[in-house]
């Protein structure tokens, strides 16, 4: 897996297909297991952070759509 590839995938969920939680919530749970995000970041904690301002959104959204899938 690519996390540069699953970030494009994110970011297509995010912004044209807003009611896709399911597929989002999945990509993050595929990044958190597979610990790709160490490429970038020293804990899954701190990549949220990081895509949460890299996409404008708020970071509570994404732990929300990650605990509800």
């Amino acid at each position: 897996m690519d996390i540069k590839k699953l970030e494009n995938q994110l970011q297509n969920l995010l912004e044209r297909e807003k009611r896709q939680w399911t597929k989002t919530a999945q990509l993050l749970i595929d990044i958190e297991r597979s610990r790709l995000y160490r490429k970038q970041a020293k804990s899954f904690s701190q990549y949220v952070r990081q895509l949460a301002q890299k996409f404008k959104i708020n970071e509570s959204s994404f732990w929300r759509i990650k605990r509800a899938g």
